[in-house]
């Protein structure tokens, strides 16, 4: 097999009428969401920290394991869920 030069000033190629991300319907509604939803992430974990700082007077190593305490759920849960649902067979493959 051998490769196709791609003409980048006309983008010639095989894939020449392939819309790009930014021209499908979709991606305002995408972009927006990544967007809130980082925001929002943002916000919850400084929320977080304040609770813990007034109403429990954690300090800051208590503050340190607690969010580490977070991203040890994650290593625990999602990635082992993500390896079993790869190694389940499909019902409908394309």
């Amino acid at each position: 097999m051998e490769l196709q030069p791609v003409d980048i000033e006309t983008k010639s190629g095989p894939s020449s009428n392939t819309p790009t991300l930014r021209q499908s319907r979709g991606f305002p509604t995408l972009l927006a969401s990544v967007g809130f939803g980082a925001v929002s992430s943002g916000i919850l974990n400084v929320a977080d920290d304040l609770v813990a700082i007034y109403a429990l007077d954690a300090d800051a190593t208590q503050i340190g394991l607690l969010n580490a305490a977070g991203s040890l759920a994650f290593l625990f849960l999602a990635i082992p869920a993500g390896i079993f649902l790869d190694r389940v067979n499909r019902i409908c493959e394309s």
